[in-house]
């Protein structure tokens, strides 16, 4: 019996994960349009990095800006400090994506891209430690 309960326990113990990742939602990262990314590139306080991901430095850190869509007839325009995002690279993400950890003002945002989209959009999305 000892033996059925611990397989069962097991059993739940490797299935959670994935039905609590099944129920995370994510959103594709849409591209800067070329007129917003001129509007940024002649602000001299902005910095595009790719065509996802844009920042700047502010008195309390540094602020990115990226786009993400909804549903067809929704766009969100995310402006958020550095220190609330996270990065994921993984391999099989075709175009950058987010997951939106909480739905109000201070939320944390988990990005997941491919490396060739990470290593574009890097002068936006690092940290900086110590400055």
């Amino acid at each position: 019996m000892k033996y059925f309960v611990t397989g069962l326990l097991l059993w739940f113990i490797a299935l959670l994960p994935r039905s609590a990742e099944s129920a995370e939602e994510t959103y594709h990262i849409i591209t800067f349009q070329a007129g917003m990314k001129a509007a940024m590139k002649g602000d001299g306080k902005w910095k595009t990095c790719s065509d996802y991901f844009a920042a700047v430095e502010t008195g309390s850190g540094k602020v990115i800006h990226f786009t993400f869509e909804k549903s067809p007839s929704s766009t969100i325009f995310a402006f958020t400090k550095i220190d609330r995002v996270i990065v994921s690279i993984q391999k099989n993400v075709t175009t950058p994506t987010v997951i939106v950890l909480e739905d109000r003002v201070d939320a944390k945002f988990i990005l997941k891209m491919n490396v060739e989209d990470y290593k574009a959009g890097l002068p936006c999305l690092t940290k900086v430690v110590g400055a």
